[in-house]
């Protein structure tokens, strides 16, 4: 029991375990004002350093703010044409949205992989399952979270999930609690996502002829972005799976 753990232990810890510092250009907003369409926006030069999970910010090598890199710190988007990270973070109760431009692809996919790595808990070890809690044993496998990093066991912890926001790659198993968890927060993005889909669609329409002349039945064809709710809905939610 724990050897596999102690192994993604170790990779996660090395790799988190690797400080890195890099200049960026940065435009900051608070995340009610933040309008990602808004081109004329000035950026300032900004320093970070990140080690393990704790993000540092220097603005003339004066620190400005340390942050704890957890599942509450987001990266809302990227631009890999324009080696933009855009980061949503919580910041002394605040939040903000962090616009970073990159100066290089390479530094783009180095930071993109280290922001997201560094919010991975560290696996426990233990002897009984947090959520059941009872022993390890034959018929109760032992294995952990990958989205809390509890030790569980394989009928507490009988789902797959994508957990992109950490780094994965691969289908991560997952306790029912944090299943819970991520179907709420699934489905708070879909609500979102029509949101910003239903907007995107409005300002897509261009009509180009008077209304009349539509009404005289015009073949003219209006530019519009049809989505629906339920596909949306279900291309998020079908991102978990049972483990047989």
């Amino acid at each position: 029991m724990g050897n596999k753990n102690a192994k993604s232990n170790r990779n996660i810890y090395w790799t988190k375990s690797q400080t890195i510092r890099a200049n960026f250009d940065r435009y900051v907003s608070s995340a009610s004002d933040y309008d990602p369409t808004k081109k004329d926006i000035a950026f300032d030069i900004v320093t970070l350093v990140l080690h393990e999970n704790k993000l540092c910010s220097y603005i003339n090598d004066k620190l400005e703010h340390s942050i704890i890199m957890n599942q509450n710190q987001q990266i809302a988007a990227e631009d890999a044409f324009l080696n933009e990270i855009v980061l949503g973070l919580q910041i002394n109760g605040n939040s903000y949205i962090w616009k970073l431009r990159t100066h290089s692809v390479a530094q783009f996919i180095q930071w993109k992989f280290a922001l997201l790595v560094s919010k991975r808990p560290s696996l426990e070890i233990a002897r009984l399952c947090y959520s059941c809690k009872r022993h390890f044993g034959i018929f109760r496998r032992y294995h952990s979270c990958s989205s809390c990093g509890k030790s569980v066991c394989n009928k507490c912890s009988p789902y797959l999930a994508k957990l992109d926001s950490l780094g994965y790659l691969d289908m991560q198993r997952v306790c029912k609690n944090c299943v819970r968890n991520l179907k709420k927060l699934r489905e708070s993005e879909v609500g979102s996502a029509i949101e910003r889909a239903r907007m995107q669609s409005i300002s897509l329409m261009r009509i180009r002829v008077p209304a009349t002349n539509l009404d005289q039945g015009s073949t003219k064809s209006v530019n519009y972005m049809d989505i629906s709710p339920r596909i949306v809905k279900l291309s998020w939610l079908t991102r978990f799976s049972t483990i047989e």
